[in-house]
């Protein structure tokens, strides 16, 4: 299977998933198996379609990567964010069942578990429901998926707890789901400002977390609603809000001294807002998304390690997605390492058939790692020649080398 751009969709491609209505909840446009038409491509595209999922022969092997349980879950979860966030605009006070809320974050865990490999961020999660509850749902997968890479990490950064409720995920989930749900309290005046300049430095904007721990401190567990207060802290300790000290100093929190749940969500929120930032649409690639937050200022604002975390699990080159080389020719990328993100496995397609014949002679794979001539160019036709960044040395993306407690994790730079 391949995930193909809409517009590079032709008639005669065979669905290899279902196309779920993005404004009707649990409904498709189209049905795995349905051959595509010219008219139909037509309307996908009018309805904001971006990609579909096609069979493509000798990309089988691919199904592996791509778990529709989850993305349902995800759906699912945008649907009713999006009620939860329309009557807390509503609303003076809104009733939040964190039991609810919980059932909906271990649902997501099941379907992760389900496929293991499958734990990756291959496209963008859609869903009905508001641009806000898009941001959630996301932020949310992205950071039950960077907590089930980090473990042992949670078990170190929460050393007071017992192993077993170090490693709950459920308030990690619900946080992050929620992280926003402050902005629901802002004047219409301040949110338009933020939609359309994205400003950080903007004091009105900042209440938002403020105003979004006032409204979860008393319905959810104290580590959900701490990740929804300090969501926007930063590694250097520059984030938002500050905290009072004992000599009466306001001072942001730093390095370690965040709650590692809020440091989770602040690189899933971080990462999702760099993709889908004001006038971006479509929404700019993950390795762009990851390429910028390996410059000033973002490097010193993620931890480290939450950082390989988002590597491992958010690819700058996801299994499936459809590329052009550096020499030109089109390529799938079929296989990647964490350790060297951006140079990923390809296979060379040649042009982009409707349904390329069975037992067509077998197609050259490539490992860009060794293949150090080449490199990836466009991806959902964005160029991102300029974007393709390497580790500064051989391990210092690689997570599962901490977690075998083979050295200490690096303070200060996140990469």
């Amino acid at each position: 299977m391949l995930r193909v751009p809409i517009a590079q969709a032709k008639a005669g491609m065979v669905l290899a998933l279902g196309v779920p209505h993005p404004a009707v909840p649990k409904a498709y446009l189209l049905r795995d198996g349905a051959a595509l038409e010219d008219r139909a491509i037509a309307k996908l595209a009018e309805l904001g379609i971006r990609d579909l999922w096609i069979r493509y022969p000798g990309l089988e092997d691919l199904v592996q990567y791509v778990n529709p349980g989850f993305q349902n879950a995800c759906r699912e979860l945008t649907s009713n964010l999006s009620a939860t966030f329309d009557a807390a605009m509503m609303q003076s006070r809104v009733e939040l069942e964190f039991s609810d809320y919980r059932r909906a974050v271990v649902g997501m865990l099941e379907r992760i578990a389900e496929n293991s490999k499958a734990a990756i961020f291959v496209n963008d999660l859609g869903g009905p429901g508001s641009p806000a509850a898009r941001h959630g749902s996301a932020v949310c997968a992205l950071s039950l998926l960077m907590g089930l890479k980090l473990d042992f990490y949670l078990v170190r950064e929460r050393a007071r707890m017992t192993s077993q409720r170090a490693k709950d995920l459920a308030p990690l989930g619900v946080g992050a789901m929620l992280h926003d749900v402050g902005m629901t309290r802002l004047p219409p005046e301040v949110s338009a400002r933020w939609a359309a300049t994205g400003n950080e430095d903007d004091s009105a904007w900042r209440e938002h977390a403020l105003l979004g721990f006032d409204l979860v401190k008393d319905q959810l567990e104290p580590a959900a609603a701490g990740a929804v207060l300090h969501h926007h802290q930063r590694w250097n300790g520059s984030g938002f809000p500050c905290i009072p000290s004992l000599s009466g100093a306001c001072i942001p929190p730093r390095g370690s001294h965040i709650h590692i749940f809020a440091r989770i969500v602040a690189a899933a929120d971080l990462f999702d807002r760099l993709r889908h930032a004001p006038g971006a649409d479509p929404a700019l690639p993950a390795v762009t998304a990851l390429a910028q937050l390996r410059r000033e200022p973002f490097t010193n604002w993620l931890d480290p390690m939450v950082f390989r975390a988002l590597l491992a699990v958010a690819p700058p080159y996801a299994p499936g997605s459809l590329v052009r080389l550096s020499d030109g020719r089109e390529a799938a990328v079929v296989a990647w390492s964490p350790e060297d993100p951006c140079r990923p496995t390809v296979e060379i397609l040649g042009a982009l058939t409707a349904m390329p014949r069975r037992g067509e002679p077998s197609r050259e794979r490539l490992n860009l790692r060794t293949e150090r001539t080449l490199s990836i160019a466009v991806i959902d036709g964005q160029n991102v020649s300029s974007e393709n960044f390497d580790p500064a040395s051989k391990d210092d993306f690689d997570l599962m080398r901490y977690a075998r407690g083979t050295s200490q994790a690096p303070k200060g730079k996140a990469a």
